[in-house]
């Protein structure tokens, strides 16, 4: 009998430590869940509201949003469950952010805060029991309406609908409004609140290229000169050479002639320069034509030296480059050589002799 009493204890306290631990496993992942509620995972972030309680919250509950509703920052309900619509699933079960006015009618608006924008926003509209059509707006920092999406769902649909925006080319989203029209009725909400990396709003989106024309090769430095921190910075620069969120100054260089558009784009935002690459036009050679003396005894032995002071090379005749006149000016003798055409390169000479005979004197 104590034998079976010790083993019996021992199932007891296996028990005990398995359950421990399977508490403690459901504690992790309680934990964990709640840290993935609003997680940024590759430059953007989710708010599902499964981080918070059903009942009322305040509007700065998430530090990159203002959340209000008729100016009141206190008027958002969390819901688990909507009597009307029993059993439906959030998309991401079991909370919902609903407009607690009556018919839903009020404006939800979230705001991000200190000044900054985002350049992509989505998230889930949530329908109970709701007619009507219901308005999603996306407003820049001036409060001008840069992107507009709606929804019109059939009484008691109970169902998701996705809703994304874009500014445009507008410098950023700084407000989400959504309001149900007049003739909306019932309840709604929002889900799975989305948005890009937030920053401060872009304006004067531009950037400089120094020079704008040139011979190639073409070394062009850009520099982005907009104001606010723009990412990422992505440079085209029209000749098939391409970088991807670069730095604010990039070099390129251009090895052949032609006209080229440099774009920089960061998100929905462009601008655009264009270059003008030329062909060098080859330099003229300089020629310099010498002998060794400048006086000379009848019939002495002349060498003319040609010398090619470059940067191009010249194209030498089936003749000696030069022709002997008298003082008034008259040809007097155009010596023949027995050469064949050559080409002198930069920097090499060549000469040629005469023994000062006129033809007749030969």
């Amino acid at each position: 009998m104590a034998r079976s009493d010790n083993l019996g204890e021992r199932i007891r306290i296996a028990l005990g430590v398995s359950i421990a631990v399977f508490a403690i496993s459901l504690s992790y992942w309680g934990i964990y869940s709640g840290q993935q509620s609003e997680a940024a995972i590759q430059g953007t972030t989710t708010i599902n509201f499964d981080d918070r309680s059903a009942g009322q919250i305040s509007g700065t509950t998430y530090p990159d949003l203002l959340i209000t509703s008729s100016e009141d920052p206190t008027a958002n309900l969390f819901q688990v469950d909507n009597p009307n619509c029993r059993g439906f699933a959030h998309p991401s079960p079991p909370n919902a952010l609903y407009n607690s006015h009556p018919g839903g009618n009020s404006p939800l608006i979230f705001a991000f805060t200190n000044g900054q924008v985002s350049d992509s926003v989505s998230l889930q509209i949530t329908q109970f029991t709701t007619a009507g059509s219901i308005k999603v707006e996306a407003l820049d920092s001036t409060g001008a309406v840069v992107d507009t999406k709606s929804t019109q769902p059939q009484a008691n649909s109970c169902n998701n609908t996705p809703i994304t925006l874009t500014p445009g080319s507008s410098p950023g989203i700084a407000r989400i409004r959504m309001i149900g029209e007049p003739s909306s009725t019932g309840f709604w909400g929002v889900d799975d609140f989305s948005y890009g990396t937030l920053h401060q709003p872009i304006s004067n989106f531009s950037f400089s290229a120094t020079p704008l024309t040139g011979t190639a090769p073409l070394t062009v430095t850009t520099t982005y000169t907009g104001q606010g921190s723009a990412t990422p910075l992505n440079w085209d620069f029209g000749d098939g050479q391409t970088v991807q969120n670069g730095s604010a100054t990039v070099q390129h260089t251009y090895q052949a002639a032609g006209t080229y558009v440099i774009k920089l784009t960061s998100n929905t935002l462009t601008a655009t320069k264009s270059i003008t690459v030329t062909t060098a036009t080859p330099l003229p050679p300089t020629l310099l034509f010498s002998t060794s003396k400048s006086v000379y005894g009848f019939a002495e032995l002349i060498t003319f030296t040609l010398t090619n002071k470059g940067p191009g090379s010249v194209t030498l005749p089936n003749e000696a480059p030069y022709t002997i006149r008298s003082q008034d000016g008259k040809t007097t003798f155009t010596p023949i050589a027995a050469q064949s055409i050559s080409t002198l390169s930069a920097g090499q000479s060549k000469s040629w002799s005469w023994n000062q005979q006129l033809p007749t004197e030969a």
